[in-house]
């Protein structure tokens, strides 16, 4: 399936401020849930392999997805991610969750181009 801007601005928006280190203050992030996009799709499976522009990728199950509230982000502080603000869509985790800042940030993917469900 292929999703443009379009698709993903119809589904439920969420919001999430959060610390990143391109960002001197907590900023604040827009756009749907993965669990919102999982549901609206209608895929089944277990694990989401979330890839970036250049190669880089992670894999986060549906449940912790879901229970971490993990966003595909297409806005920061009321702006549209662009290439250049490591979008249009940037895979985030929140703070918190037993993960440390440096394990939220290893599991980030900017300029995701692609979401394979296992």
């Amino acid at each position: 399936m292929t999703l443009d801007r379009q698709s993903l601005l119809t589904l439920p928006q969420a919001s999430m401020e959060t610390r990143v280190p391109w960002h001197d203050q907590p900023a604040k992030f827009e756009g749907p849930l993965l669990n919102t996009l999982v549901k609206h799709l209608g895929v089944r499976g277990e694990t989401l392999v979330i890839t970036g522009l250049d190669g880089y990728s992670t894999r986060i199950s549906l449940d912790e997805s879901t229970a971490m509230n993990a966003m595909l982000a297409h806005r920061c502080n009321g702006k549209a991610l662009g290439i250049r603000d490591l979008g249009p869509l940037l895979l985030l985790l929140p703070e918190g969750y037993g993960l440390s800042t440096q394990q939220r940030l290893f599991r980030t993917v900017w300029q995701v181009t692609h979401i394979v469900v296992e």
